[in-house]
């Protein structure tokens, strides 16, 4: 997938990396560029997905996205 802003390439990354759409996707919307709306119409998404990847973005950064999955431990 490649993103434009106005007719210059932003960013490319492969159709199913899910970490580099929701990082670029929230960048666009903690830069300005869209609103949450424009991204949920535009890409099909929900809108709780793209407010969960702003606020990680907001709080971990682009690492945040590419870390391993907190998970709880085993059940007793």
């Amino acid at each position: 997938m490649t993103y434009f802003y106005g007719s210059l390439p932003v960013f490319t990354h492969n159709e199913n990396d899910a970490a580099s759409f929701k990082t670029i996707t929230a960048q666009f919307y903690i830069n300005g560029y869209v609103k949450q709306m424009d991204i949920v119409r535009a890409f099909g998404v929900t809108p709780i997905s793209v407010k969960r990847a702003v606020k990680l973005y907001q709080e971990e950064g682009v690492q945040g996205f590419y870390a391993e999955k907190k998970t709880r431990g085993t059940a007793v």
